[in-house]
């Protein structure tokens, strides 16, 4: 994402990250494909990223 962000590209665009490949997911099943719900588990994050982000 930091990638992206400092090449001034939309994070979909990055071969291989969770943005482009939940991204992908969502246009394919707008076209009707059935694709299984991937990223659906939440991480609570930890006291130091709470703190310092991250």
């Amino acid at each position: 994402m930091l990638q992206a962000s400092n090449q001034g590209t939309p994070a979909i665009h990055l071969a291989g990250s969770d943005v482009a490949e939940a991204y992908q997911d969502v246009v394919a099943r707008f076209l009707g494909e059935d694709k299984p719900l991937r990223f659906t588990d939440y991480q609570k994050p930890g006291l130091f990223k709470r703190l310092f982000g991250g």
